[in-house]
């Protein structure tokens, strides 16, 4: 799609931490108990995905920009005033598990052929919690949908349970990794996951049918400009859409919608 290097500006802020493949230095930066923070290549996708989750109000990983390096400085610096052949830059994450008060889990060995949504639906406590974890997933496959989500399997589907009232929620989304590409899309496929698949619009509709509510949430997106929603992302983190990959947005936006349409006609 675009590389890092494209989009940095000397106003862009990186959190400089410590390469993983170096032995722990000490930093009087550091604080002992700081979370851990997940790293991955820069990926376009993560950052619009994390905007649309804010439009949305669903939960959602926050990314930044790390600066990876010799030391664990812990702390935010300008891109200009950096001399980057000391630094790898990537993503990163903090991990937004609360062990303390929450046990999370997955779906194990899930059959890519069947569909696990009656079994998360039915480990609900409470008709209430039921109805709440029923809106959440529903949130995220209408996310997944607009987005063109090809990989939303066991690894980075993650619910939480609260020890303490046994309410079911989904946890925080992650990894928008293969999404925002149509080279990904399956033309014969249109939306797979882990609990639930969507191989044809007749399958949107059959669930429709039982679940009405979805077709609302479908048809927010329409009211939603990706090039916008794609430009306040880079902003937020003090990067810049080169001109010519603005026309990429604009196309997904159009496919994506007129696959809502008629989806939901």
């Amino acid at each position: 799609m675009m590389s890092l290097d494209e989009c940095l500006t000397k106003d862009t802020c990186i959190f400089l931490i410590r390469d993983e493949c170096f032995r722990p230095t000490f930093s009087p930066f550091h604080k002992p108990l700081e979370r851990r923070i997940f790293r991955k290549n820069f990926n376009h996708a993560e950052l619009i995905g994390e905007e649309l989750c804010r439009i949305r109000n669903l939960q959602c990983s926050h990314f930044f920009l790390v600066g990876e390096g010799i030391y664990d400085y812990h702390r935010f610096v300008r891109y200009g005033d950096l001399d980057r052949k000391y630094y790898r830059f990537r993503l990163g994450s903090y991990d937004f598990r609360n062990l303390k008060d929450f046990e999370y889990f997955k779906i194990c060995k899930g059959l890519r052929n069947h569909s696990y949504f009656y079994e998360i639906m039915e480990m609900a406590p409470t008709e209430k919690n039921r109805l709440e974890l029923l809106n959440e997933i529903l949130d995220l496959f209408s996310l997944d949908t607009y987005m063109g989500q090809i990989d939303r399997y066991e690894e980075n589907l993650i619910f939480q349970r609260n020890k303490k009232t046994k309410e079911i929620h989904v946890a925080p989304i992650f990894d928008f990794q293969y999404s925002l590409k149509r080279c990904y899309l399956d033309p014969n496929f249109l939306y797979g996951n882990i609990l639930y698949r969507f191989q044809t619009m007749d399958d949107y509709r059959e669930f429709m049918k039982q679940h009405p509510e979805f077709a609302d949430k479908l048809k927010a997106y329409l009211d939603i400009d990706l090039v916008d929603v794609a430009q306040d992302a880079y902003r937020k983190k003090g990067l810049i859409i080169p001109n010519d990959k603005i026309r990429f947005y604009r196309e997904f936006d159009e496919k994506q919608k007129e696959l809502i349409r008629t989806i939901t006609k």
